[in-house]
């Protein structure tokens, strides 16, 4: 798999993983207080989800920062700080509180850096 793909299978995986988390949620809030399997499923699609955004959040920090620029490097280095901080609090019981930290990071970076580049001008043809 190339480095060009794997934020954009990372994302995908993020949103499979998000839907399923959410239709496990729907369906444990209509038959609370749920079944044990609905609660590990529950936990393997959420934390799939956060998985796969630490692991696009870090494909993005490795493209941002090779783009260059001011600003491209800055969020390279915010989109590799929220990535890790996914991650740890992920794997670390007593970094939870990094996990929503480090989402709310990498979600708008990418976002914001990925609007940004769309919006750039060409340089007319010929030069």
């Amino acid at each position: 798999m190339s480095v060009e793909a794997s934020p954009i299978v990372a994302v995908g995986a993020a949103f499979a993983f998000a839907v399923i988390e959410a239709a496990l949620r729907l369906h444990i809030m209509q038959s609370l207080p749920g079944t044990v399997t609905s609660l590990v499923l529950l936990t393997i699609g959420d934390t799939g989800k956060y998985l796969a955004y630490a692991i696009a959040g870090a494909c993005a920090a490795v493209g941002m920062l090779a783009h260059g620029g001011i600003l491209g490097r800055l969020a390279g280095i915010a989109c590799a700080v929220g990535a890790v901080m996914v991650a740890l609090g992920l794997n670390y019981f007593p970094a939870r509180p990094a996990l929503p930290i480090g989402f709310g990071i990498v979600s708008p970076v990418m976002l914001l850096y990925v609007a940004g580049a769309s919006v750039r001008v060409a340089p007319p043809a010929g030069r």
